[in-house]
């Protein structure tokens, strides 16, 4: 049983050396391994922040305003009760991400985690 673990042991720090770049390599071999692995995704987030966190265009206005007003209708008419659990588990966590956006600009804005430097 020892000789096993000890192989099994032997066999992982193999794989992790050979994920930091080889055993002579060290830190530049890792920083390799991980830019080469961090690349195609890095470059996917760029590209969707472009559009996805850009400030609306003036094009957009028109379908924002449309979009709050169906919201406002939906509430006078109590229509959100006749959605699905899926629909409304989505819209909750839309809702919870805009809060928490919310706390941490405003966080940002104080510099301080707890309350304001006076």
């Amino acid at each position: 049983a020892q000789a096993k673990a000890l192989a099994f042991a032997k066999q992982l720090a193999g794989q992790a050396q050979s994920l930091a770049g080889g055993a002579g390599s060290g830190v530049v071999g890792a920083v390799s391994t991980v830019s080469k692995h961090a690349a195609p995704p890095l470059k996917t987030f760029w590209a969707s922040a472009r559009t996805e966190l850009a400030p609306p265009a003036s094009n957009q206005w028109p379908q924002i305003k449309q979009g709050a007003g169906e919201v406002y209708t939906g509430l006078r008419s109590f229509s959100f009760l006749n959605m699905t659990v899926a629909e409304a588990g989505a819209k909750a966590l839309v809702g919870v991400e805009i809060g928490c956006w919310f706390f941490v600009g405003e966080i940002i804005g104080r510099g301080s985690l707890i309350g304001y430097n006076v």
